[in-house]
């Protein structure tokens, strides 16, 4: 666990390190996590990928070796994670910025893939918004699934203060609640609840 220091408009908190947990439960989570992004994904045309809210990179290099892209991009608000990127994947590009300014060229991403940012967001509808400008087809979107999420925080007796809310999360999605979200921007073609997330797949709708 680890602090970080967000921007006013990005609701930050502790950030777990998934995908390096040493626990078997988290790691056999993840491996069904990963595993049913990439068999949505496998079967799509990608040129493009970019990542929004990329972390440390590691999803986007995972997409990069399974999909083979021809242009693989990230793009984080924090610098401190950006630089980590950077370092640990040199070989792909990242960029520092807000999911509300995003500086990329109207529909250039054959795929944009935003996975656990809406949850921190203080205007989800804002941010996929401009998440639609950007994309040229295809996006994969991923929340916790509330509120599977936070009993079991409870059940494995975390933040118990806040009723097992992971700090930070200031957005609750049921499946209800994230369609209606994803379809004001999107069609919504697949939806997937690798426990204990959401994750949709979703392409661009035009006004």
């Amino acid at each position: 666990m680890r602090a970080q220091a967000y921007p006013n408009h990005i609701i930050g908190g502790n950030v777990f390190d998934k995908y390096h947990s040493s626990n078997p439960v988290a790691g056999l989570l993840v491996r069904n996590f990963l595993h049913t992004m990439l068999g949505m994904l496998a079967p799509l045309p990608i040129k493009h990928v970019l990542d929004i809210g990329c972390g440390e990179g590691y999803v986007l290099n995972l997409l990069c070796r399974q999909l083979k892209p021809e242009k693989a991009e990230g793009v984080d608000v924090v610098l401190d994670v950006v630089s980590r990127a950077r370092h640990e994947h040199p070989h792909l590009a990242f960029s520092v910025a807000s999911v509300y300014e995003l500086p990329y060229a109207t529909k250039c991403a054959d795929l944009i893939v935003m996975s656990e940012v809406l949850e921190h967001l203080d205007d989800p509808a804002k941010a996929l918004t401009e998440v639609r400008r950007v994309a040229a087809r295809f996006c994969l979107f991923s929340v916790p699934h509330e509120p599977l999420w936070r009993i079991l925080n409870v059940m494995r007796l975390t933040y118990l203060r806040d009723m097992g809310n992971t700090p930070g999360h200031v957005q609750h999605f049921s499946s209800r609640t994230f369609l209606a979200a994803l379809r004001e921007q999107f069609h919504v073609r697949q939806l997937a609840m690798p426990f204990p997330w959401l994750m949709a797949l979703c392409e661009r709708r035009d006004p």
